[in-house]
C-alpha cells in the first residue's frame, strides 16, 4: 500500500511510477502491481472500495462486468464502532460525492442499461445498483449466485436474486431512485466513513448526524 502525502503527489506518482495516464481522484489498485494506492485525506471509504478489488476478483470470478465497480464502491460508505476486537459495521449507505456527480441524471437511469451495457455508464451508477439490491435484502442471494454462476434461467444475476425479469424489477427500482431525490438534501449531508472506538461513541456520532 501507497499512501502519498496529498492528491497531487498521489496522481504525479500514479503518472511516473505506475504508468496511469489519467489517474482517479481518490485512490486505486494496481492488479498488475499488486499494490493500493492512495493519499492521506482520501479516508476509510476510498481504502474499503480499494481493497475489495482483489478480494472479488479472487473470489468472485463469474463477476458480471457492472459489478467489478458496484460490489468493491457498495464498501466505501459505511459507519461502525470496535467491540472489542471485532468490527461493527452498518452498510447500504448512499455516497454523497456520488449522488451529487449523477446530477439531474438520477431520475432518469435505467437499471437494465446499467446491468447489461455497463460500459455506457460509470461507477456512481453501478453503487446505485449495489446499494439497490441491498436495500432489497438480495445482495448476500446476489453474490452466492455470482459465487456459483448460478442464473437459475434468468439472462442476468441481477435477475436471479429477484427470481423475476427487469419489467418486473424496475418499479421497485422507480421507487428506490424517487427515495433518493425526495431525501436528496439529507443524503448530500452523509459524513465520510468512520469507525468509532465505542458503541456509545458510534451512539452519538449517528444521532449527531441524524
Amino acid at each position: 500500500a501507497y499512501v502519498l502525502h496529498d492528491r497531487t503527489s498521489f496522481k504525479k506518482f500514479l503518472q511516473k511510477r505506475a504508468g496511469v495516464e489519467n489517474p482517479p481522484d481518490f485512490g486505486i489498485y494496481l492488479s498488475n502491481l499488486r499494490c493500493f494506492v492512495t493519499f492521506e485525506d482520501s479516508g476509510l471509504g476510498t481504502f474499503a472500495h480499494e481493497i475489495m478489488h482483489p478480494l472479488v476478483r479472487a473470489n468472485l470470478p463469474h463477476t458480471p462486468t457492472w459489478a467489478g465497480e458496484g460490489l468493491p464502491s457498495f464498501f466505501e460508505k459505511g459507519f461502525g464502532h470496535w467491540n472489542g476486537q471485532d468490527m461493527v459495521l452498518h452498510l447500504g449507505y448512499q455516497n454523497p460525492w456520488r449522488i451529487k456527480e449523477l446530477g439531474d441524471r438520477l431520475g432518469s437511469l435505467d437499471l437494465k442499461d446499467i446491468v447489461t451495457a455497463s460500459e455506457r455508464h460509470g461507477t456512481s451508477e453501478k453503487r446505485l445498483v449495489s446499494v439497490f439490491l441491498y436495500s432489497q435484502g438480495r445482495l448476500k442471494a446476489f453474490i452466492d449466485l455470482v459465487q456459483r454462476n448460478r442464473k437459475n434461467g434468468y439472462e442476468t444475476f441481477v435477475e436471479a436474486a429477484f427470481n423475476r425479469r427487469f419489467p418486473d424489477i424496475q418499479p421497485l427500482w422507480s421507487a428506490y431512485l424517487r427515495a433518493i431525490l425526495a431525501d436528496r438534501n439529507a443524503v448530500l449531508q452523509i459524513p465520510a466513513t468512520e469507525v468509532l472506538e465505542t458503541r456509545d461513541a458510534f451512539t452519538e456520532f449517528m444521532r449527531t448526524h441524524n
